[in-house]
């Protein structure tokens, strides 16, 4: 297997895991038509292949510098390019034995041992949610904002649940404009993947998470969907269940041409990622259920075996992950003062005119006065509320009663007869008073 990617509703592990063997069998068959064709029609293929991820400091450098200035002064004929790539490859097989010969990491971590985790909420007042989570060297900041009523439910709507992933180049200790670009858009896309299954399909607003990486050195798109999964819980979104993610990496021993023995590593650095063999990331809830996956191969090809130790290991993984940040937020909060709410009211046929005013005049009180804005249901009786938070739309109840309890105009029919207060006389006619609670 090469590449991976899904989304999926909070499904089994066991399930996911029969659908990537019936995937990779039914792949397999296409992959070897293709090859059997291959001599006869295809171009001669480009292997040059290259990487441009910086994942080595300063000591790593400053090592590197030293040994290629030597062997230029050795070899001042040789390509300096060639020196580079060699010393890179020697780094990574260097790694590799650090391992498989102590079976320890470069940070002095077993394989399966996640970075210290640190989690806050409710960092910033006037949003609706904001978390922030910290794994090591790796800290994305997540917000949560609700959009108004009139957003919501004026022009063209394709969905309800945006997420934006937002790298600058801080993060990374470098200066520069932060600019969205592939990378950008690819993690924010395979974060709103792992947390839209579990946002309820009923829920009435339409949610807007940013996470703004504030360092990283590691995969910061899988802790972002730790710190959203936090920021959305502040905010009192009812999710069906908490999501975290995590990115698995993987590290290899060949001996002619197959794999002799391999190493999945949980919760990879940056160094790990670039010099290793695999990125593996996935999105999992607190009942083991998979929200996304998304796997980068370095290699020819990954046997599905170590797919499913991935898989188990990533799962195992994050269920620890998901109970250090239940230490911080477990269940939605209920006492957020700044959260907007919605609420259908009954508004029966004889209080009609009194609750919408001449011409919509109540109706207009109640948004310029307490910001609440008001829009008749799927039918007349029906009328829906929306309240930029808890408080406004107490002061909308009050009114509300106020206004039912006035005396209400009848409904007049056109011909009838019927006696008025006449207020003023003109030229051209009179002013008068059909009913105390309407205008002239």
């Amino acid at each position: 297997m090469i590449m991976l990617e899904a989304e999926a509703q909070a499904v089994n592990r066991a399930l996911v895991l029969d659908a990537i063997h019936l995937g990779a069998e039914s792949a397999g068959l296409i992959a070897r038509s293709a090859a059997d064709n291959t001599e006869m029609w295809s171009n001669p293929a480009n292997l040059d292949l290259s990487h441009d991820k910086q994942s080595r400091g300063v000591a790593t450098f400053a090592i590197r510098d030293r040994a290629v200035a030597q062997l230029r002064e050795k070899y001042p004929m040789h390509d300096t390019s060639l020196f580079h790539a060699f010393y890179t490859q020697l780094y990574g097989d260097l790694i590799k034995d650090l391992f498989f010969g102590r079976q320890t990491r470069v940070d002095g971590r077993a394989w399966d041992q996640i970075r210290p985790i640190v989690c806050e909420r409710d960092l910033h007042k006037p949003l609706h949610g904001s978390a922030l989570i910290q794994r090591a060297l790796d800290s994305p900041k997540s917000a949560l904002k609700a959009d108004s009523l009139s957003v919501m439910t004026g022009g063209m709507k394709e969905k309800n649940f945006f997420v934006h992933y937002e790298f600058p180049p801080y993060a990374t200790n470098e200066i520069g404009l932060s600019t969205v670009g592939r990378r950008e858009l690819g993690h924010g896309a395979l974060a709103e993947k792992g947390l839209r299954a579990v946002i309820p399909s009923n829920y009435p607003f339409t949610i807007r998470l940013t996470s703004e990486v504030l360092e990283s050195y590691g995969s910061s798109s899988m802790a972002s969907i730790c710190g959203r999964s936090l920021a959305l819980l502040d905010a009192g979104v009812p999710l069906t269940q908490s999501v975290a993610g995590v990115a698995l990496g993987l590290v290899t021993e060949y001996d002619n041409d197959e794999i002799k023995r391999h190493q999945v590593l949980v919760d990879i650095l940056g160094l790990e990622d670039y010099l290793g063999d695999m990125d593996f990331k996935m999105a999992v809830t607190k009942d083991g259920g998979i929200t996304a996956l998304q796997a980068d191969i370095k290699i020819p090809g990954l046997p599905l075996h170590i797919v499913d130790d991935a898989v188990g290991k990533g799962v195992k993984a994050l269920g620890r992950i998901l109970d250090i940040m239940s230490t911080c937020i477990k269940e939605p909060r209920t006492d957020k003062t700044n959260l907007p709410v919605t609420e259908v009211l009954t508004i029966p046929a004889h209080k009609r005119t009194s609750f919408i005013g001449p011409g919509g005049r109540n109706l207009k009180k109640m948004q310029t006065e307490i910001g609440v804005q008001t829009s008749q249901g799927n039918d007349e009786s029906s009328w829906t509320i929306f309240a930029p938070n808890a408080e406004s739309l107490a002061e909308a109840h009050e009114m509300i009663e106020q206004l039912k309890t006035d005396e209400y105009a009848p409904e007049y029919e056109l011909g009838a007869i019927i006696t008025v207060k006449v207020l003023e006389i003109k030229e051209r006619g009179a002013n008068v008073e059909l009913h105390p609670n309407l205008s002239p």
